[in-house]
């Protein structure tokens, strides 16, 4: 009977001997591959694995620690018969399980910044937040930047009002917001409202007007009201005996008997004299009226302005006669009586001391 080596069986005919496939016929003892040879086997490991000094077991080999897995920067993760690469946040592992490749956030995620801009960068991202935002630590969230509350009131003296990723100011009265609405804008309401001070002078100044009223009226106390000012009631006229006429924006004398309109609104007198009058022989003038005067010895008849002859003789002037004259009189006294040196007065005439005053004349020039 025939025998076969080691490795090999006796075929069908009893004499020849064929290799004995210890792999098919799993009579080998290899962890993972087997290989069959003519009269024997080998063992061989799957990739990632290597085989031991026995020849049959496989261990795994650890890439991570033998850095044969280039993962750069990112970590290597060990696996039974291989490794592969987690990547750090912001890359993704592409299908060779070693590359990691830079994820870009602004393409795959449109609401990485919301309404702002994203700007990738390599293994990550960040915002580039809009006027009125601010970014955040995480450089990803903007947050509204409130202005009202930034330093110094943006709006000066008026009301500042947030709003998402701006502001705009309330004004106060006397002043408009700016086109942007973050300002404000002194009215001028002396070219807006062109009549704010109708007929006056109209001063615009910040957040106001004034108005600088004309003659004949006065400024109430909102500055902005001119209201007619009454001469006649404060005694702020040239009237003077005369009955004043307020007007608006002036006043008017209506002037006495007499007098008349003068061109600066007072009343003047008038010279009647200058003018045709009835006095037959002066006139007077005087304020407000004129008299008719008469010469000496006549006296004003009844219409004012007629001179017409006093009789004196009739108050009995003269001790005896009295003969009346034009504008005169002349005493006369009887005989026996001689006239005074005052025109009125007749004394008695002496007749005997007379005659003795003669005769002792004569006497003397006789030599006696």
């Amino acid at each position: 009977m025939c025998s076969c080596s080691p490795g090999f069986q006796l075929d069908t005919d009893g004499k020849t001997c064929v290799d004995y496939d210890e792999c098919f016929l799993h009579s080998q003892r290899c962890d993972q591959k087997c290989i069959n040879t003519i009269g024997t086997y080998t063992c061989d490991c799957f990739s990632g694995y290597v085989l031991q000094p026995d020849n049959t077991t496989c261990v795994d080999i650890d890439e991570c620690r033998l850095e044969t897995t280039n993962c750069g920067k990112h970590r290597c993760v060990n696996t039974n018969g291989g490794s592969y690469c987690l990547c750090n946040q912001g890359y993704r592992l592409l299908s060779d399980n070693v590359t990691c490749s830079d994820i870009n956030e602004c393409v795959t995620d449109s609401k990485t910044c919301g309404s702002h801009k994203c700007v990738n960068t390599v293994g990550g991202f960040h915002c580039n937040c809009s006027k009125g935002f601010r970014l955040l630590a995480d450089n990803r969230t903007c947050d509204d930047v409130n202005e009202c509350l930034e330093g110094d009131s943006l709006c000066g003296r008026h009301t500042c009002i947030n709003t998402i990723g701006s502001y705009f100011c309330r004004c106060d009265p006397g002043f408009q917001s700016s086109p942007d609405y973050i300002s404000c804008e002194d009215i001028n309401e002396c070219i807006v409202q062109n009549k704010s001070c109708g007929i006056h002078t109209c001063i615009n100044s910040q957040g106001s007007y004034s108005c600088i009223c004309n003659e004949g009226y006065q400024l109430t106390k909102d500055n902005k009201t001119c209201q007619d000012f009454d001469e006649c009631s404060t005694n702020k006229h040239e009237c003077d005996i005369h009955v004043c006429v307020n007007t608006v924006g002036s006043y008017s004398c209506l002037c006495s008997s007499g007098y008349k309109r003068s061109t600066n609104n007072s009343c003047e007198d008038i010279d009647e004299c200058s003018l045709s009058n009835n006095c037959s022989y002066r006139c007077i003038n005087y304020p407000g009226s004129f008299t008719c005067e008469c010469p000496a010895g006549f006296a004003l008849g009844n219409d004012n302005s007629t001179c017409f002859d006093v009789d004196e003789c009739e108050n009995n002037l003269c001790n005896q006669t009295c003969t009346n004259n034009a504008g005169s009189y002349q005493c006369f006294c009887s005989d026996g009586f001689l006239l005074q040196d005052d025109g009125k007065t007749c004394r008695d005439i002496d007749e005997c001391f007379q005659v003795r005053a003669t005769n002792t004349e004569q006497l003397q020039n006789k030599g006696f």
